[in-house]
């Protein structure tokens, strides 16, 4: 079986034999259905870092499908929603980065040993609406999440971005002002008579990043 990395129902293929140096008999094509092959789920860890897409990445020669045993032996970028699995483990000392805002990790049972991130959120202004777009985030949809120890969901530093000029503020709907603090759950931190940014969001259930600090933080 050939790995086209997409899943699908079976498909049909009509063949047709042109004219050339053989003889043809009386009927020159024929219909062909094409039976996608059965997957039985089990056992894929990483024999390699990289694309979580690429099929040399797993040691079964092909990306995990729905219902398979995972394990993250490597450093992993993942960049599309996953199957279901059984069980994801992210073993100890590597490093599992979600990229974009709809990418989902989904599995019955998650175990981090090691570190889940994201890169850093780069919107440098609002969109039409006035709105900040965050640019990535970790989503995790399981029934039974482990984060053992040394292990970490780690998105420090991963917010809306910090000034980038002298003196500027920080991006994000509570960007800081130069000196002080970016704002999320709480209010950032002032300096002198300057008000660190504004409180938005929510501590126990946050939707957005945090917001970068003003200059010199």
């Amino acid at each position: 079986p050939v790995w086209d990395s997409d899943p699908e129902p079976g498909e049909t293929v009509t063949l047709t034999v042109l004219p050339g140096q053989y003889a043809i008999g009386p009927m020159n094509a024929a219909t062909v259905s094409i039976a996608d092959a059965v997957i039985i789920p089990g056992p894929n860890a990483t024999v390699a870092s990289g694309d979580w897409n690429a099929i040399s990445t797993w040691s079964q020669g092909r990306p995990p499908v729905a219902g398979d045993d995972v394990t993250v032996n490597h450093n992993l970028d993942l960049t599309n929603t996953t199957p279901v699995y059984a069980r994801l483990t992210v073993s100890a000392g590597k490093t599992l980065t979600a990229w974009g805002t709809n990418v989902q990790l989904r599995a019955t049972d998650v175990v981090v040993n090691g570190v889940m991130t994201h890169p850093e959120n780069w919107a440098g202004s609002t969109n039409g609406a006035g709105q900040w777009v965050m640019d990535h985030r970790c989503w995790i949809t399981c029934a039974d999440l482990t984060v053992a120890t040394g292990g970490w969901i780690n998105v420090d530093g991963k917010g809306f971005q910090g000034a980038t000029n002298y003196d500027g503020a920080g991006f994000g709907p509570g960007g800081g002002v130069a000196y002080t603090g970016g704002g999320h759950g709480g209010r950032g931190g002032n300096y002198g008579a300057s008000s660190g940014g504004i409180t938005y969001d929510a501590i126990t259930n946050p939707t957005l990043p945090g917001s970068g600090g003003g200059a010199y933080q």
